[in-house]
């Protein structure tokens, strides 16, 4: 019973979260030999993201698109220490509240520096990047300068406003971007390793809903299964029972004590029978079953009726199976049909007593 307040916990610990995300998914190259001959790639100066540092916060600056820049401004990050023939993924995130476009591409060393219209980008950020920059420490790039062989990508991200505003002054300068860069590597090629806490905490929610769906059920199932069944007769109490007794007429009193005369034995409202009154009942049903007289009777049914409203229901019952085939012919008793005479017979044979009164 543990489980449910833990669950309720969890779902606590969330919080909201509004934001966009773009990505873009490649397979890391082969190993190239740099060298450490200077200049190299860590004269750009920019941005590294690798395995031992998956994520960059920093702020993109935006225009709108224009004709020169149909995807406004770039920028580029150096994606380092990849493993070869592994799938990766590189996400942005940005807040929602800054409506803005992102278009991430990966490009081999040797296609940016084979491309003018690439170099000449890269080489335009990395002047502007080496103006506002304070000069790194040297220390910062020691693997790179002591690792040639490595898997290398250049990242480029091309970031536009995407917003109309009444503000001119909004409109000539958008508010630069703060952005998460994130490099995901995939666990098998398959499943990117970031999501793999979030996969954990949905497997373990699918089995705690199983056992709770299940729990839940049986429980329906049970209170289906009380409500398919009311309980009978049985359970209600001798005030209760009189009560019901009180409204009914003669006639209707005699039918309602055969079919349900297990409650009334229980309260004593009704006869003990004996096997040789069973015996008797079941021949005279037969008897009304086949041939209902109606012709004129030695005693009319208003004098049975009479007789009957002034007896206690014991006497009325113990009256009408003494004299049931008479009752019977006049339409007072009901017929008795198989299931009422197999009730009958299973009431008597529960240990009501050897005794009977009729």
């Amino acid at each position: 019973m543990l489980l449910l307040p833990i669950l309720l916990y969890v779902c606590f610990l969330a919080v909201p979260a509004i934001a966009n995300v773009e990505k873009t998914i490649f397979t890391a190259p082969d190993s190239i030999n740099f060298g450490d001959a200077r200049p190299n790639l860590i004269d750009l100066r920019l941005d590294i993201l690798s395995s031992k540092k998956l994520s960059v916060r920093t702020v993109l600056p935006v225009i709108f698109p224009t004709e020169y820049q149909p995807r406004g401004l770039s920028s580029w990050y150096i994606l380092d220490g990849l493993r070869p023939g592994q799938r990766y993924e590189v996400r942005i995130c940005w807040a929602a509240t800054q409506p803005s476009d992102f278009i991430l591409d990966t490009f081999e060393i040797s296609t940016v520096f084979d491309t003018p219209a690439l170099l000449q980008d890269l080489s335009t950020y990395a002047d502007e990047r080496q103006n506002v920059l304070i000069e790194n420490d040297p220390e910062d790039f020691g693997e790179w300068m002591t690792t040639s062989n490595r898997s290398v990508l250049f990242l480029r991200i091309q970031s536009a406003a995407n917003f109309y505003s009444t503000n001119e002054a909004l409109m000539q300068s958008p508010p630069p971007v703060y952005v998460d860069i994130i490099l995901d590597p995939y666990l098998l090629n398959v499943f990117p390793q970031s999501l793999l806490p979030t996969a954990a905490y949905i497997l373990v929610l699918a089995v705690a809903s199983w056992f709770l769906s299940g729990f839940a059920w049986s429980k329906l199932q049970g209170f289906s299964a009380i409500q398919q069944h009311p309980r009978s007769f049985r359970g209600l109490p001798i005030e209760l029972v009189l009560e019901v007794l009180s409204y009914l007429a003669p006639d209707a009193f005699i039918s309602f004590g055969f079919a349900n005369y297990h409650l009334l034995i229980r309260h004593s409202l009704a006869p003990l029978l004996s096997q040789r009154t069973m015996t008797r009942l079941r021949y005279q049903s037969a008897v009304v079953s086949r041939n209902r007289s109606t012709g004129p009777m030695p005693v009319p049914s208003e004098v049975y009726l009479q007789i009957l409203r002034n007896l206690e229901p014991v006497d009325a019952l113990n009256y009408a199976m003494a004299n049931y085939l008479e009752l019977a012919r006049q339409g007072i008793a009901p017929p008795l049909s198989q299931d009422t005479l197999r009730r009958l017979n299973r009431a008597v044979r529960r240990g009501l007593g050897s005794g009977s009164n009729t």
